[in-house]
Formats: C-alpha cells, structure tokens, sequence
C-alpha cells in the first residue's frame, strides 16, 4: 500500500535505526522499502546489501550524471509499486507505533491526495527535543484551528518527509525533484501541493527529524547560496504565474543567511538577484505574519 523512499549517502548506521522503525511494524509487507545510495564510498553498498539480510528493502544506485536526495528520490519513484508515497531521509526515523496512525488516517481521508503529519525532532544522542519540526507543527496546527490556513500548510510546508502523497497525483502531473545538492524538494513538494485536489492533516506525529547539536542555518559557501536563491526564484514564479503570489518566499532571506561569507560576497549576490531582475523584499510581510 506504501512506499517509503529513502536516499542513502555514507549513512549505514542510521540508516538502520530508521529500517529497524519500519520493519516492526511490516511484517506483512505493508510497507515497500525503498533504499537509493547516492554514490557512496565502496564499502557502503557492502554494508548496504549486509544490512539488506536483514532487513526487507529493495537496493538502487544512482548511475546518473547527478548526485543529490532528489535525484535519489526520482530513482525510488520511479521503481516504486504502491499506491502511496512516503519519504524519509537516512538520519531519521519513525515513532512507535507509527504505522497504526497512517492506517487510522488513510481510512479517514481516503479521498486526499496528501495527509500531512506533524513531524517531531530530536538532538542527536540526548532526549532533547530539537527545533527543526516546529515550523511544520505550526503549519500543521493552525490549519486544523482555521481551514482558511490550508494555502500555508500547502505552500510553505517545503520539505518531503512526514506527509503522505499519492503517487497517481505524483504521475498525473509528471512531478519530480530537482537534480541539485539541496534545496531539491522545494519544487516537488509546492507542485504536488498546488495540484492536489483534497489534503488533510493530523495533529499526531509519525516522524523523528534527527538534529545534530551543531546545525545552524548558516551559508557554507557561495554557490550554495546560488542554489538557494535559484530555487527560491523558480517557486516564487511557479506561484504568482498561478495566481499565488501571497505565499511566495522572499528571497532576501538567503541574503541574511549569507553574512559569514563577508560583504563582498553578499554584495555579489545582491547584484546577482538584480540581474534576475528579482525584488529580494518581495513577500517579506507575509512572510513575516508566518511566524507570528
């Protein structure tokens, strides 16, 4: 019935926290594993196919030109059978007992096309809660208060994890994720989001985000900043072409981000969004008013 998509790069070892949540719950074969390593070291897939003894999951590589979680997830989608799609990244994992709500949920809203969960996260190594799911919780709850807040929870719920989509909406409409290093699923999640006739969203959560004690939401280097501007540019015009400019991201947001790589650099990406003839302020209130 589900298919539960996973990109693998060097990650053996959660990866197996993350198998170990699923098959508890599989012994029927309720869930089709999906395992795509990204170009891993030699004695990853070596460990891979160890940990496939165990485990019921089928193995993919990726062979093509691009390397990323979106290429990665392309592959899944395309060697998946079952009706529903569920992603999860390697680092992460499921809750107890996780299957019985996407059972419960599925019976409930059989005629959505995605079920959004409120995902949790947790630091690495402690039992401290993180961070990284509260935007998504926030989303998820103030659409369950206000029905009118549906637009947010579809359009600013970025990320591919923690929802439920199926895969005939995934077909229909020839979606796919980009071939870059991150900021892959943007383009994915706001398309199967805008063409989804019905959606529906649970307060209880299915899925553990893992966050490691030192994450910061900080530029690397430039050209990732490129990346993010890039993708942020091709969604923003994807939803003012479709009458959806209110919930657009504005792209001034990568600029904040970018400050350890120094003024010059800044400066360069600020004349970088003026080539693209870009406002960088463009949505800034509402995007702001996200938060409050």
């Amino acid at each position: 019935m589900i298919s539960i998509i996973i990109p693998n790069y060097n990650s053996s070892n959660t990866l197996e926290r993350l198998l170990k949540s699923i098959q508890k719950y599989n012994d029927d074969n309720f869930f089709e594993i999906i395992v795509i390593d990204d170009k891993s070291k030699d004695n990853e897939v070596t460990e891979l196919l160890k940990l496939q003894k165990s485990y019921n999951f089928k193995l993919f590589c990726n062979r093509t030109s691009f390397k990323g979680p979106g290429t990665c997830r392309n592959i899944g989608l395309l060697n998946s059978t079952q009706e529903w799609i569920l992603f999860a990244d390697s680092d992460d994992y499921f809750k107890e007992n996780f299957r019985d709500i996407i059972f419960d949920s599925l019976k409930k809203y059989s005629n959505a096309e995605i079920i959004y969960f409120v995902p949790t996260s947790k630091i690495e190594n402690s039992d401290l809660e993180g961070t990284r799911h509260k935007g998504y919780k926030k989303l998820v709850l103030d659409y369950l208060n206000d029905d009118k807040k549906e637009k947010m929870l579809r359009f600013h719920w970025g990320g591919p994890c923690s929802k439920l989509i199926k895969k005939e909406l995934i077909n229909k409409n020839n979606i796919c994720f980009d071939n870059t290093l991150f900021c892959e699923d943007g383009w994915f999640s706001i398309r199967a989001a805008f063409w989804a006739k019905t959606i529906a969203a649970i307060s209880k959560p299915i899925y553990i985000i893992s966050q490691s004690k030192t994450s910061l939401s900080t530029a690397k280097n430039y050209n990732d900043q490129l990346i993010k501007i890039d993708a942020t540019i091709k969604i923003n015009n994807f939803l003012k072409m479709h009458g959806e400019k209110e919930y657009i991201t504005p792209v001034f947001i990568w600029l904040l981000q970018s400050y350890k790589l120094g003024v010059r650099k800044e400066l360069s990406l600020l004349k970088y969004i003026k080539r693209k003839k870009v406002n960088p302020f463009e949505g800034i209130f509402n995007y702001i008013k996200k938060y409050l």
